[in-house]
């Protein structure tokens, strides 16, 4: 059960690397999770390129408005 509830309050792409593992003892899950941490990219990261996109065609739509 400790295991399970630890695993729901992992982030998404850290729980599904800690379960692809199965681990079977605490430990074993502890360290899954720090692997996860350190190797799987984070959400915010891969999704900074389109914000930087929104960002300009914001831009270019204020541009626009403004003529």
């Amino acid at each position: 059960m400790v295991q399970f509830t630890i695993l729901n309050g992992l982030l998404p792409h850290i729980s599904n690397y800690v379960t692809q593992q199965q681990p079977k003892t605490m430990p074993e899950l502890l360290q899954a999770a720090r692997i996860a941490e350190l190797t799987t990219p984070v959400a915010n990261e891969m999704n900074c390129g389109v914000s930087v996109q929104l960002a300009g065609v914001q831009e270019q739509l204020k541009r626009l408005t403004e003529k």
